[in-house]
């Protein structure tokens, strides 16, 4: 059902976009994903992992606010949904990437002799739970974005701060988890520059690309990668070729905006950013395929 009303929502999107149909479809469709994900958190015991549900709540309740706010002509810009919006994905991402972070850090470390402290770092991650969504409301109204620009510096000094105390550089033999260090690293970048627009721009688009394209792209392309090859089985060259990839998706659509040649870049960074994802099923396939002969 998820993918039918996902693939509904994409094909309406383009044939008849700006429609109520098309509208309908994309709300549907991520609400049953909450509705599914979201009650698996509400039984957490810690309040740091009970704020995920509500968290994704709001997130796949964006559609439905965007929906409402053109439909009644809110007062509410486009530009301050896009941007609370964000900040809510950056809440997200660092609380998933930190988790699967910390612990594979401290695992490879250990095999070296090294023992790794600072692992989850709790008060870190509970500051990093409670900034962004005081940021996400600040950002409706032009004279509090400063505030928000405020939190939103705060949150990347603590993400420097938890980086710097997971010791991350003693594992330069793990290319798997040093692209997810990447894709960390395009959380923070985001943030900076999200910080600089709302201070002092009000409303820039780099930011979108930086946290979609850098940060959730990379982090999601080596997720995959490293789950789908065989274990303990990490080719640096695939990891860096995906994350590198990345990097030029995101300069290329980055450029594109400033750029006399817009349509010339952006399709450069389709081509990288289609490359590496065909690079990730490509590597999915070839394991797929070697199970299969194993087992037969």
């Amino acid at each position: 059902m998820m993918l039918l009303l996902w693939l509904l929502a994409r094909i309406s999107y383009l044939m008849i976009p700006g429609s109520v149909v098309a509208a309908i479809l994309n709300i549907g469709f991520a609400l049953w994903v909450v509705w599914h994900i979201a009650p698996r958190f509400f039984v957490a015991k810690k309040w740091r992992n009970r704020m995920i549900a509500p968290l994704l709540v709001a997130i796949f309740c964006f559609p439905l606010g965007w929906f409402l706010v053109r439909q009644f002509n809110s007062s509410i810009s486009p530009q301050a949904i896009i941007q609370s919006l964000l900040i809510l994905l950056i809440m997200l991402m660092t609380f998933i990437a930190g988790r699967m972070l910390a612990p594979a850090l401290a695992g490879a470390m250990q095999l070296q002799g090294y023992e790794l402290k600072a692992r989850v770092q709790p008060r870190i991650e509970a500051g990093l739970l409670i900034l962004p969504p005081l940021a996400s409301i600040f950002v409706y109204h032009t004279k509090t974005q400063l505030l928000a620009a405020s939190l939103l510096l705060l949150m990347a000094i603590l993400i420097v701060i938890r980086m710097i105390r997971w010791q991350f550089w003693r594992c330069p033999h793990r290319s798997d988890l040093m692209t997810l260090i990447v894709g960390y690293n395009w959380l923070l970048v985001g943030i900076l520059f999200l910080a600089y627009s709302l201070a002092f721009k009000g409303y820039h688009q780099g930011p979108i690309h930086l946290i979609t394209m850098g940060a959730i792209g990379t982090l999601s392309s080596i997720v995959i990668l490293k789950y789908s090859l065989p274990k303990r089985h990490h080719p640096a060259i695939v990891f860096y070729s995906s994350a590198t990839l990345l990097v030029f998706a995101v300069a290329s659509r980055l450029w594109a905006d400033g750029s006399a040649n817009r349509d010339l870049f952006l399709l450069l960074a389709v081509v990288f950013w289609s490359s590496n994802y065909l690079l990730v099923l490509s590597q999915w396939l070839r394991t797929l395929t070697q199970n299969k002969s194993k087992s037969s």
